[in-house]
């Protein structure tokens, strides 16, 4: 063939690799999304096991831990015929299994690099240490089945001290033990893992250096993840701008309505010494060097509820709930001399990919959630080209934020923030919608000034309400929406199932949970019980989803919400609204066509109870 045949061919496959290229694109993106959204709904978000004290294992974890298992079964039992076989092989693959453990039992910065989230990481590591708990016991035991003579040289005894170490730590691991003395459990779990790699490493120096180098790997990755840790340690919290002459850190205290006055929370504000940037959902370890020589050494994690206006922060601020421990130890405290940080970190959700952005929270939840509001808020202040959210643009339109107040008081623990983030949107061009949900009926006005942007409501039941919501606010997204909770495990469940329930209907919704994830939350009302469980969400799921059956369960309570209308008059827009009442046991919801969101101002607070409090 001449060069011109040559040249013909050479644009026909050019032609034809477009083509294939095109339809293979649009193929894949078709795929994708109905492969996502399946995956999302059936593997990802539900839940495998739902557990009180945690956040739940998902399929998708629960998937991924059971493979794990299959595979270090297959190794264990592919072409193994004799005990010698059996030993050789479980010491090997426990050696192997031993180097990730050795990245550590926190958050490190490979695993921060990587975006792992801190409950993933948790679960990656309490099931490799259990894998290598039962191979090397597994390696002991038929040791010892064997029948090999023991002349307990330096090979046996190093063997059996790994062994031991190996059986106290899976005895110190167990999850009661872990509660009831939690910083004994660091510092003795710490101590027996080097114990095990030290004996190990003596164990099997006379092998070789093919059997040598693996826990040779696991010390040299803790040496360098530790040396990460410190290098940043130093360089955030030694140098820089000194506060030798002022405390670093201020503590201001949060007291209930009771008469005892109780401290509900606790806000921890600190000043850094070199500017840092922050990201929402982020969270530091504190070293509170005022608490004495026992905590002194003790870091403590906390998340990241507020920090300054500025491209690169200069003081932070933590929203702590007080419980036994370091937390405890600061009620009496009204400033702190010194605090070392180490972080940040945490994932971020990139809620800023979503053109509607849903956010919950229940109780002290709020110190999770409140960071996303504040960056997504911040784009529409800041002015400075350089900064990431001014190159990349807004795509989201809207934000409605919804809080499930356990308390009253609770309140003011972000009233300030609040009325930073009014401020902010002082010409309703943000689209931010807050709502707030009280347990009590309010005595005092709220903390900004109540408008169609910002409600404020006495509601016992919020769930039925927020799911009507998410709901509606879905259907009216042009784009892709997400749902971000933070709450007790019992509330996220809810909200969980309730984005899974409306994914079968509209595809472009998400569901994530914040890192920060409030174990246990201390009921203060005294309405309320003293249950870990969200009894009330929970019995809140059997009330009607469907419009038409929520329009039945209203008409049976005509008569309650009447009263309640005329107690608390407010003006309905020309269009159905979603108007929300309470009567004592009974809970109204109407359907939700918010066309003239201006329209009206919601306040369910009696002025004539603050006149009477004055």
């Amino acid at each position: 063939m001449n060069l011109t045949q040559w040249y013909a061919i050479s644009l026909a496959a050019i032609a034809v690799l477009l083509i294939l290229y095109r339809i293979g694109s649009v193929g894949s993106t078709f795929l994708m999304v109905r492969f996502q959204a399946l995956a999302l709904r059936h593997l990802i978000y539900p839940l495998f096991v739902q557990r009180r004290y945690w956040t739940g294992v998902t399929r998708l974890q629960g998937f991924l831990v059971g493979g794990y298992l299959g595979i270090n079964g297959f190794c264990m039992g592919l072409g193994v015929k004799t005990t010698s076989d059996v030993i050789s092989r479980a010491g090997m693959m426990a050696s192997v299994n031993l180097i990730p453990l050795f990245l550590g039992g926190r958050t490190n910065a490979l695993a921060n690099f990587i975006g792992i989230s801190i409950h993933s990481y948790y679960i990656a590591h309490h099931w490799i240490g259990r894998v290598v708990i039962v191979q090397s016991l597994l390696h002991v035991g038929f040791v010892i089945a064997a029948g090999q003579p023991w002349t307990f040289n330096s090979s046996q005894i190093s063997g059996i001290s790994a062994a031991s170490a190996l059986s106290l730590l899976l005895i110190t691991s167990l999850f009661f033990l872990r509660r009831l003395m939690f910083e004994v459990f660091l510092k003795v779990h710490f101590l027996l893992a080097f114990i095990v790699v030290i004996a190990l490493l003596e164990h099997v120096s006379h092998l070789g250096l093919t059997r040598s180098m693996f826990p040779i790997i696991a010390l040299s990755l803790w040496s360098l993840n530790a040396m990460m840790r410190w290098g940043k340690i130093i360089y955030y919290n030694f140098g820089g701008v000194s506060h030798s002459l002022t405390p670093q850190a201020d503590v201001f205290h949060f007291y209930d309505d009771s008469r005892t006055r109780t401290v509900s929370a606790i806000r921890l504000t600190v000043l850094l010494r070199r500017p840092m940037k922050i990201n929402p959902g982020q969270y530091m370890y504190l070293f509170l060097s005022d608490m004495g020589i026992r905590r002194r050494f003790q870091a403590h994690p906390f998340v990241i509820a507020w920090w300054d206006d500025s491209l690169r922060a200069t003081k932070v601020s933590f929203l702590i709930e007080p419980s036994n421990g370091l937390t405890s130890e600061l009620i009496g405290r009204g400033s702190l001399r010194s605090v070392v940080m180490d972080g940040p970190y945490g994932k971020d959700l990139r809620l800023n990919d979503f053109e509607t952005v849903i956010l919950v929270a229940k109780g002290i939840g709020i110190a999770g959630i409140i960071p996303y509001v504040r960056s997504l808020t911040y784009r529409r202040v800041n002015k400075d080209k350089n900064h990431d959210s001014y190159r990349r643009g807004l795509i989201t339109r809207k934000i409605d934020l919804y809080w499930v107040l356990e308390d009253n008081c609770q309140e003011d623990w972000v009233s300030d923030w609040l009325v930073n983030l009014q401020m902010r949107d002082s010409e309703k061009v943000l689209i931010l919608n807050c709502t707030c949900f009280y347990p009590r009926k309010m005595k005092k006005p709220p903390p900004v000034v109540g408008d169609s942007h910002w409600r404020f409501i006495y509601q016992q039941q919020a769930i039925p309400i927020i799911e009507g919501f998410i709901k509606t606010q879905v259907q009216r997204s042009a784009g892709k929406s997400k749902v971000a909770v933070c709450g007790t495990s019992g509330f996220t469940h809810v909200l969980r199932n309730i984005v899974i329930q409306t994914m079968n209907e509209y595809k472009d919704i998400e569901f994530a949970e914040v890192e920060y994830q409030p174990h246990r939350v201390h009921h203060i009302n005294s309405m309320a019980t003293s249950r870990n469980w969200d009894q009330v969400e929970m019995e809140a799921t059997n009330l009607p989803s469907q419009l038409s059956s929520r329009k039945r369960y209203l008409q049976a309570n005509t008569e309650n919400s009447t009263h309640f209308k005329q107690k608390f008059p407010r003006k309905l827009g020309s269009n159905n609204r979603l108007v929300e009442w309470r009567s004592e046991a009974s809970n109204q919801l109407s359907t939700l066509k918010r066309t003239d969101e201006k329209a009206d101002s919601v306040q369910d607070w009696d002025e004539s109870d603050v006149r009477e409090t004055v």
